[in-house]
């Protein structure tokens, strides 16, 4: 249980259902790493220890230099292996095939001058390969490994450890596409790579990252089923005759690849989905007779019916290689027969296999044994190798793909992929698929140190295939054109974001056009096009009245919701008035109230010596007017609104524009603070007028 892949914690819930069933099955789970309890908790279990014989291991951190590659990092570290450990081998861990194969080249002159014999170990390898990776030579040896050694492959007589702490995963993003790509090795894993160095002797380990970034990562690696899509597992437990919900786990699924599941497997047509439970469809059946991932078995069911079952056959075999060419990536051996589809010229290639240098030896077998096994799940008489020639079964070989990667649509401008379901991608500069409008992307991967997915495996489609699926959809929307600077009508078929035709027209229902302009204006633009401020003190001077019982419709008086009334109407901004908004908001009271709201709650008073102060109104704190001190000579009350109940908050300000005073009690102000004010003010703005008794004296003239 050290890895916790899908399938066999699907095979633990399968058989622990039996078991609480009934049935007499004994279940016995071993591991040298997982926590005991939690295991023992969930099947009722003894715990049994038994102790294996362990040396220490002396662990050392070698963090990479300023900009360092990370194979010359690893030449040092190997370095410092050799001087920690003079005898036994060195185990390298490294995230990929790319990484090893730059790393050997890096170690040359390292291996000819301390007699070392440099070996690769990867799953693309073939059998000889690898035994001789992992069996003990003549010389002092080097592994360089995948973690494929971390577990899977026992390495006799390692005494070092070498390791980046990388390690390559698969991943969907955000576009909804699946790449490898590199992370960081968790906590766990580093542990299990360590004991390598300790199985015969005392040994050493060097890893190539400080300290500190080791003590940030996580603690151990989540289960494959809370970690990876789940596609197949979801077809294998409903062709079981399960519902995922109705076993138990020891790690429940999770619950959003569990639900890209569903959206993959409905969209491919294997499953329908009714008040929550989840039926194989005739379709569905179909694909998961073949022992594939369901996007291949849906390619295979797909070309069967197009009469050009063998080819999917061999297609499917060689998706599911993934990397076929001899040299590894980004190496094109070929002229491309088609500009239409990039695995077509391999396809073509296997077919005439017996042209030297053509494909890896192994990996062609691999790719034939794969397709012989598929080829017996197809019934008799439609298994017959192909008597048409590759040119005349592209078409459906192309919409056969289509039929799998349903949800991998998308269209390409100078060499940018918009992707049906939201995101985006950049062509492989190696595809051959160059000009064609609407493609598959049928494989991705995330370039190291960049965000954006590159699409590595495309093929063309044509758009009027895509009206066969039912997630195609008329679509007919109102919107802001940027392009014609005003609203348009467009009517367009949806593929997911993409539009399979669309047209557009100026006949525009008035109330939708506003709406639409409203939208494209948007809170974030609004100013440019309105007076923002007059709207916002219109607005406080309602919201104060209505809650001093000013009767007014109850309305949204949103900047969001006004803007949309503002709008009505218009199609463009150029239809726009600058006090739209205090109309707009003025409609929607009724006129007739804006002439009783200027008399509860004005927008200026009339002071003595000034005939229209303004007033303030705002939500955090109560209506102010703000005026020099000598405006309020010859009052002796401050001014009211609402009808006289609410007195106006009074800044009196003094020559320099400060205020000497903030009151309610204009009276009260005359009598207890302006004698002591006045003289203040009286010295330092001797030039000004300050009376005795401002009550009875005129403003001065400004």
């Amino acid at each position: 249980l050290h890895e916790r892949r899908a399938a066999m914690d699907l095979a633990l819930a399968l058989v622990r259902k039996r078991q609480r069933g009934g049935e007499k099955v004994r279940i016995v789970a071993m591991s040298a790493t997982l926590d005991a309890e939690p295991v023992a908790a969930f099947l009722d279990a003894e715990v049994a220890t038994v102790e294996g014989r362990v040396f220490p291991v002396t662990t050392r951190h070698l963090p990479a230099e300023r900009e360092e590659r990370l194979e010359r990092h690893v030449r040092r570290g190997i370095q410092a292996a050799i001087d920690d450990a003079p005898e036994g081998d060195i185990l390298v861990f490294l995230p990929g095939a790319g990484e090893i194969r730059r790393a050997m080249r890096e170690c040359q002159r390292l291996a000819k001058r301390e007699n070392l014999e440099l070996a690769p170990l990867y799953g693309e390898l073939s059998a000889s390969e690898q035994d001789r990776a992992v069996q003990k030579g003549k010389r002092r040896k080097v592994i360089l490994s995948t973690n494929i050694a971390e577990s899977s492959v026992t390495v006799q007589g390692v005494t070092a450890v070498v390791d980046a702490g990388l390690v390559r995963k698969a991943k969907v993003g955000a576009a909804g596409l699946s790449s490898l790509e590199t992370v960081k090795a968790s906590r766990a894993s580093l542990d299990q790579r360590r004991g390598r160095a300790g199985r015969v002797r005392e040994g050493y380990c060097v890893r190539l990252f400080t300290q500190a970034d080791e003590s940030r990562r996580q603690s151990a690696d989540l289960p494959e089923l809370q970690d990876s899509e789940l596609a197949d597992v979801l077809l294998s437990l409903l062709s079981m005759g399960h519902q995922p919900a109705s076993l138990d786990w020891l790690s429940a699924p999770s619950e959003r690849y569990l639900g890209e599941a569903k959206v993959l497997l409905q969209a491919i047509g294997a499953i329908t989905i009714a008040d929550d439970r989840l039926e194989l469809t005739e379709r569905g059946r179909s694909i998961s007779r073949f022992p594939v991932h369901p996007r291949l078995g849906a390619l295979i069911e797909a070309g069967v019916a197009r009469d050009v079952g063998p080819r999917a056959c061999l297609l499917a075999a060689m998706l599911g290689e993934r990397t076929l060419r001899q040299g590894g990536e980004g190496h094109a051996f070929y002229s491309p027969a088609s500009d239409a589809l990039d695995i077509l010229a391999e396809l073509e290639r296997f077919e005439h296999v017996g042209e030297p240098g053509s494909l890896h030896r192994m990996r062609a077998q691999s790719v034939f044994r794969a397709r012989d096994q598929l080829l017996r799940n197809i019934s008799p008489g439609r298994k017959a190798s192909p008597e048409n020639g590759l040119d005349e079964e592209e078409e459906a070989l192309r919409e056969s793909l289509l039929a799998a990667f349903p949800d991998r649509v998308a269209t390409q401008e100078s060499g940018r992929l918009i992707l049906c379901g939201g995101g985006s991608a950049e062509r492989d500069a190696g595809s051959v698929v160059r000009d064609a409008p609407w493609v598959l992307v049928l494989d991705a991967r995330q370039r190291m140190g960049r965000k954006q997915v590159l699409g590595t495996m495309l093929s063309e489609i044509e758009p009027e295939w895509l009206l066969e699926f039912e997630s195609i959809r008329e679509v007919e929307e109102t919107l802001f054109s940027e392009t014609r600077k005003r609203v348009i009508r467009r009517s367009a078929i949806r593929y997911g974001v993409l539009s399979v035709d669309e047209s557009e027209s100026f006949d525009v229902d008035p109330v939708e056009a506003g709406k639409a302009l409203a939208t494209h204006i948007g809170e974030g633009r609004a100013a440019r096009h309105f007076d923002i401020d007059a709207f916002d003190a219109y607005r406080q001077r309602l919201r104060f009245a209505r809650e001093n019982g000013f009767e007014a419709p109850e309305v949204d008086d949103s900047l969001g919701a006004v803007l949309a009334h503002a709008c009505e109407g218009a199609a463009s901004t150029n239809d726009l008035r600058k006090e739209g908004l205090v109309d707009a908001l003025t409609r929607l009271i009724g006129y007739e109230r804006k002439m009783e709201l200027e008399r509860f709650a004005p927008a200026f008073v009339q002071l003595p010596g000034r005939k229209r102060a303004p007033v303030t109104y705002s939500s955090a704190h109560e209506p102010f007017v703000s005026s020099r001190l000598q405006d309020f000579f010859g009052l002796r009350k401050g001014p009211h609104i609402a009808g006289g109940r609410v007195p106006l908050v009074l800044h009196l300000l003094a020559p320099n524009r400060r205020a000497v005073q903030v009151t309610k009690d204009l009276e009260g102000f005359w009598e207890r603070h302006y004698p002591d004010i006045r003289k203040e003010l009286k010295r330092r703005y001797s030039r000004h007028a300050w009376p005795e008794d401002p009550c009875a004296s005129l403003p001065p003239k400004k």
